[in-house]
C-alpha cells in the first residue's frame, strides 16, 4: 500500500498533485465526504463533522497555503475565541510542537477531523464555563469579553 509521505510543512502538498490524490483516496477511504478547491494558491478541503457529547454537525474547511507549517482549520457554528488563531482558525496544537504532538499530512484527513472534533468539544465546554477538558498549550487563555458566545464568562 502507498502512503502519504510526511512532509516538513503542510504546505509542500499544496503543489504535489500525487500528495492531494492519495491524501483524498485515503479520506474517502474512511467515509469521509469531502470537497476538494484550488485558488489563489490555497487549497481546500470541506467536509462535515459531528461533536462528540452533543447533537452538533459542524462544517470544516481545511486550508494548505504553500510555505505554511500547518493547515488553518475552520469551524462554521458557535465560537470560543480563547483557542481560535486571531484569523478564527481552530488553535488545536502547537505549531512548533514535535509531528507526534500534531497533525502532519501523513496523517489523513480523518485525523484532522478528529482533531477538529475533539478541540470543538473542548470549546463548547468552554463556552458553558467549564474548564478546558484537555491539555492547552502553554500560555494564557483568558476569557475574551468580545466572544461572541460567552462574552468574558461563559454560559
Amino acid at each position: 500500500m502507498i502512503r502519504l509521505r510526511h512532509y516538513r510543512q503542510a504546505g509542500d502538498l499544496v503543489y504535489d498533485i500525487a500528495g492531494q490524490f492519495l491524501l483524498e483516496a485515503g479520506a474517502r477511504h474512511d467515509g469521509m465526504a469531502i470537497e476538494r478547491e484550488f485558488a489563489n494558491g490555497v487549497l481546500s478541503y470541506r467536509f462535515a463533522i459531528g461533536v462528540p457529547a452533543s447533537s452538533q454537525e459542524r462544517s470544516l474547511r481545511a486550508e494548505f497555503v504553500a510555505g505554511a507549517a500547518n493547515p488553518a482549520v475552520f469551524a462554521d457554528g458557535p465560537r470560543c475565541l480563547r483557542h481560535r488563531w486571531s484569523n478564527d482558525s481552530l488553535c488545536m496544537w502547537d505549531p512548533d510542537a514535535p509531528a507526534s504532538e500534531r497533525w502532519v499530512c501523513g496523517d489523513g484527513l480523518p485525523a484532522l477531523a478528529t482533531h477538529a472534533r475533539l478541540h470543538l468539544h473542548c470549546e463548547a465546554e468552554c463556552r458553558v464555563g467549564r474548564p478546558w477538558p484537555k491539555a492547552e498549550m502553554a500560555g494564557d487563555h483568558p476569557r475574551k469579553r468580545q466572544c461572541p458566545s460567552c462574552r468574558g464568562k461563559g454560559r
